[in-house]
């Protein structure tokens, strides 16, 4: 297990340009599967790197490569189509000033085919999941037993109507009488 400063699907294995090259022909006519990451985002940033601008994705991140070992980080990124399918599904979610308010699932399976373009490679992805906002409360809430609302007769119209004198089965007067107390 690895902790990252961020999660890129060359941080699986060190893969340098060359090396996704030489794996992406050695796998011929296959796809080569590089890794797959996952998590939970909820905010992105534009930014300019050496190769480019690309969008960085903020949250839980996690991935495991080709060879096995998984990889945390706090900050993501994903090459195209990727990130820009992530990024229209957080703007979508969160809407006008809802920046952070709001979290996006996701998961994808990362590989390589052989092209003609600089590189010899190009990038194919696969959704794991549907791409949707998540929240986490509603989750946990749904983890739970239902909340038991229904009571019999006496103690629904104790609970709900204050005009009854009736105390729900089993309840404990206060003592000195039926309200208030002793006087």
């Amino acid at each position: 297990m690895k902790i990252a400063k961020k999660l890129t699907v060359k941080e699986f294995g060190n893969l340098s340009v060359d090396t996704l090259r030489a794996k992406t022909v050695a796998a011929g006519a296959e796809l080569f599967f590089v890794g797959r990451i996952y998590g939970s985002t909820r905010a992105q940033e534009v930014v300019e790197t050496p190769h480019g601008v690309a969008i960085k994705f903020k949250g839980e991140f996690r991935g495991v490569g080709f060879d096995g070992e998984e990889v945390f980080s706090s900050v993501c990124y994903l090459p195209a189509p990727a990130d820009d399918l992530l990024s229209g599904a957080l703007n979508s979610a969160q809407g006008e000033g809802k920046a952070g308010s709001v979290n996006i699932e996701f998961g994808f399976d990362f590989y390589t085919a052989q092209d003609k373009g600089i590189t010899g490679y190009k990038y194919v992805c696969k959704p794991l999941v549907e791409t949707a906002a998540s929240d986490p409360v509603a989750r946990l809430a749904a983890s739970f037993a239902p909340v038991p609302l229904k009571l019999a007769g006496d103690a629904q119209l104790a609970l709900g109507d204050e005009s009854g004198d009736k105390a729900p089965e089993g309840a404990q007067e206060a003592e000195g009488g039926k309200k208030g107390g002793k006087k």
